[in-house]
């Protein structure tokens, strides 16, 4: 009986060996990875700020590969069929994980996407006024809880209909940067804007200092 338990053993181990590899599904390609691995090496292969119609083609159906959901209404967009616009495409694939409004991800993939876009105009990177939060200093979702606070303030001043953050209609922009003409670290600020897409009304800003202090809301 062992003899026969132990032969069996052998035969699984040996069966997982000789499995092809072609037969191990692997990882779907998403946003980032999607753009650093099949976007920018196709874009960065000349100096052309232009995708071709069959380069175009090509990216559109790795993206469906890569379990990509391209809305049809975005593919009507000229800069994309008729042009092929790289920062355009880059855009188009980060929006399809992260939302339509670029100033709504999440502040490091905003950062992250500055970079790339330098990068496809073959110039160095440069900043400018965009900064991240350095350590003890308010994090990106300690912001966000602050802003939606005041946000429910916000709403009971102006007597606005009660909505919520978790709704999908609701957006949530934000940045953290030096304002121009200022160079002293104290002086950064998250600007977060919120919205909901179905409400024209319901729209407030909150700017806060790097240690949370609101210094404006309305």
């Amino acid at each position: 009986m062992k003899k026969f338990s132990w032969l069996m053993n052998l035969m699984l181990v040996m069966g997982v060996l000789l499995t092809p590899l072609h037969a191990v599904a692997e990882p779907l390609l998403q946003g980032e990875a999607f753009v650093e691995q099949i976007l920018m090496p196709m874009a960065l292969a000349d100096a052309d700020e232009k995708f071709t119609w069959e380069e175009v083609e090509q990216l559109l159906a790795a993206a469906e590969e890569n379990g990509i959901q391209i809305p049809e209404e975005w593919l009507g967009q000229p800069q994309i069929m008729d042009y092929g616009y790289e920062e355009e495409m880059l855009k188009l694939i980060m929006k399809c994980k992260y939302g339509v409004y670029p100033l709504s991800w999440p502040w490091d993939v905003q950062l992250w996407w500055d970079e790339r876009r330098y990068e496809l105009r073959g110039e160095p990177y440069d900043q400018g006024n965009l900064r991240r939060p350095l350590p003890g200093e308010v994090t990106e979702a300690e912001a966000l809880d602050i802003a939606k606070a005041q946000g429910m303030d916000l709403m009971a001043y102006y007597d606005h209909p009660r909505k919520t953050f978790e709704e999908e209609t609701c957006v949530m922009e934000r940045s953290f940067y030096q304002p121009l003409g200022t160079t002293d670290p104290a002086e950064r600020v998250w600007y977060i804007t919120i919205f909901w897409m179905d409400d024209d009304m319901a729209r407030y800003t909150v700017i806060l200092s790097p240690d949370g202090v609101v210094k404006e809301a309305h």
